[in-house]
């Protein structure tokens, strides 16, 4: 089980400058937050974290593996990630929006629970469609006994009888 306080840093008591962070990020992160695409983590968070009076400028660095599902073949594979973002925290007294370049806090904050930006940052940098032929890792491709029944499948449907109900679409022109 992760901790609550696990990804959180107390930054009230760090004096101005840099300090740097290291975080291991398993499937327990994973699995705390619901990510039901990802089924595992090997991950390793490098964080730079620059304190200033009323701002804090954080410089991740994430690399490792994901454990994904493979669109095609089913098979879980592991997804090389490398991940480099940075994020600017500002304490204001004042009522104003979060950009996306650009996190407000209320001037009482006394602490940063990283959590939701280390998930943000990873969901976003996953393969919209995960395929474990794509991954780059040699060793890891789609089950052939998949691939041939799914390619037994596309020539079924190539054999199949077009349904006269839609040739009259194709002589549509929609080049206008």
């Amino acid at each position: 089980m992760l901790k609550k306080n696990a990804f959180t840093i107390p930054f009230l008591g760090l004096k101005n400058g840099e300090h740097s962070f290291k975080y291991s990020i398993d499937a327990s992160f994973f699995e705390q937050l619901e990510a039901e695409r990802i089924s595992g983590s090997d991950l390793e968070l490098d964080l730079i974290f620059d304190k200033a009076d009323h701002m804090l400028q954080l410089h991740f660095n994430i690399e490792g593996t994901l454990n994904l599902s493979c669109d095609r073949c089913t098979s879980d594979f592991k997804q090389p990630i490398w991940i480099e973002e940075s994020l600017i925290i500002k304490l204001s007294g004042d009522d104003v929006d979060t950009t996306d370049e650009i996190v407000f806090l209320p001037l009482d904050t006394s602490e940063l629970d990283l959590k939701q930006f280390i998930y943000e940052f990873v969901v976003l940098n996953l393969p919209m469609i995960p395929i474990c032929d794509e991954a780059g890792i040699e060793d890891q491709s789609c089950d052939q006994d998949t691939i041939e029944k799914i390619n037994k499948l596309n020539i079924a449907n190539k054999d199949q009888k077009e349904d006269p109900r839609w040739d009259a679409l194709k002589n549509l022109n929609l080049k206008s």
